[in-house]
Parts: structure tokens; C-alpha cells; sequence
């Protein structure tokens, strides 16, 4: 499903990159370098636009049998900013807002560097606390480093949380933002027993969280079943 902003956007910028790819062919070897710049950032910004308009929106009967409750606590994954979304444009944002009647701490896990998202987390950390909630910015060096999420997570349910007066089902971890790597190190520390949910992406409104069942089932799989109903 897709938005009419996003499609509006994609048509554009499809026509504009068209122009640009003709222009490249009618100059040859003498095309200056600002077209060709001009090429490469637009055909990235379609990819990023053709990916947004392809998010997977549920169904709202889903999403009532599996959001989770409010939580005092929430551990979240941060993205870097992208030029056409500024912090509290993003998925961890919402997150925030979901929880924000019952929250009370927050932690955010940012990767540095400089296309780091360590500037967006400190962002989302002066929200928080201009409404009363502990924030706390934790960075991860390697965004692409399964295991440094996974430690850092685990840690921080292991000793952090509890030293602030919740139990580990009272810390909702959300794997949105960041990295996949990062995304994966989460839920690997979530272990089926700690509570885990992802931001879905509405036509109208904000995302709204899904909660995760990460238990793994016992006994052998099922059949699954072929496309077309075989």
C-alpha cells in the first residue's frame, strides 16, 4: 500500500532522472560532472522513496489483537536523520509517544560517527525529559556489528533496568530504527522473554507498534503452505 504524498514524489522524481539520463546520452563524453552527480542523487532518493512506499501496512484487526500495553520503560533503536526527516519524524519518536502515559525511563541506543545517528538521539533525549522522562543515549561503534547491539541490550536488561525500578516485562524494546545488524543483536537479547515490538507503518497517523512473539514453538514445524493455495 502506498501514500499519494510518496507516489506523488516517486512520478517526479522518475521524470526528473529521465530528463538527466537523456541529457547524459545527448552530451557523450562531454557531459560536466554536475550531471552526473545530479543522476546519482536521484536515483538514490528514488530508491529510498520506492522503499518507504512499499512498507508493509497492517491490517487495524491486527494491530488491536497484537499492540502491546504501555510501558514504564522502552528501549529503542535510533536512525540516523535523513535531509526530509528531522528526529521527531521518526520511528522511535513514535515509539515514545505510543508509551509515553505510562513511561517513565527510556534508553537510546544511537551508532556513531558522522552519518551516525548520536545527534537524532540526544533530539529524542530533550524530549524526554522536558516531560519528565529519564532518557539515557547509549552508542553502539559498529552499526553493522550484531553482537555489540546484542551485549549492550542485554546488559542493559540485566542491570540497567532493574537498577531503575522495572522488571524486565515492564522494558519494551523496539527494533525500528537503525540497522538491521542492530535490529537482529536486539532481538537475539530479547530471548523470547523480554517484551519486543516493531513501529508499523499506517496510510493515516502515526505508526503503531506490533507486539513481537518471539517464543519459539516446540515440536516439528507445520506444513507451510505454497503460494496459490497449493
Amino acid at each position: 500500500m502506498t501514500d499519494d504524498l510518496t507516489d506523488t514524489l516517486l512520478t517526479t522524481r522518475r521524470r526528473y532522472l529521465a530528463h538527466l539520463e537523456l541529457q547524459r546520452a545527448q552530451l557523450g563524453l562531454s557531459v560536466p560532472p554536475h550531471i552526473l552527480i545530479d543522476i546519482e542523487q536521484t536515483t538514490e532518493e528514488i530508491g529510498r522513496l520506492a522503499a518507504q512506499a512499499h512498507r508493509y501496512v497492517l491490517r487495524p484487526e491486527v494491530l488491536a489483537a497484537q499492540r502491546p500495553a504501555r510501558m514504564p520503560g522502552a528501549i529503542l533503536l535510533v536512525s540516523p536523520e535523513r535531509p526530509d526527516q528531522r528526529a521527531l519524524e521518526q520511528a522511535a519518536f513514535e515509539a515514545i509517544d505510543y508509551h509515553r502515559a505510562a513511561l517513565q525511563c527510556c534508553w537510546l541506543i544511537a551508532s556513531g560517527g558522522e552519518h551516525g545517528a548520536m545527534g537524532a538521539a540526544l533530539q529524542l533525549q530533550r524530549y524526554c525529559e522536558d516531560r519528565g522522562i529519564r532518557a539515557f543515549v547509549w552508542q553502539i561503534a559498529d552499526p553493522l556489528s550484531i553482537h555489540e547491539t546484542y551485549n549492550l541490550v542485554d546488559w542493559l536488561y540485566t542491570y540497567d533496568v532493574p537498577a531503575h525500578g522495572l522488571a524486565e516485562s515492564q522494558a519494551i524494546a523496539d527494533i525500528t530504527g537503525a540497522t538491521k545488524p542492530m535490529s537482529f543483536g536486539m532481538l537475539l537479547a530479547c530471548r523470547g522473554r523480554r517484551p519486543a515490538q516493531y513501529m508499523a507503518r499506517q496510510a493515516q497517523g502515526p505508526s503503531l507498534p506490533l507486539l513481537l512473539e518471539l517464543a519459539t514453538p516446540e515440536g516439528p514445524p507445520s506444513a507451510p503452505r505454497q503460494a496459490g493455495g497449493q
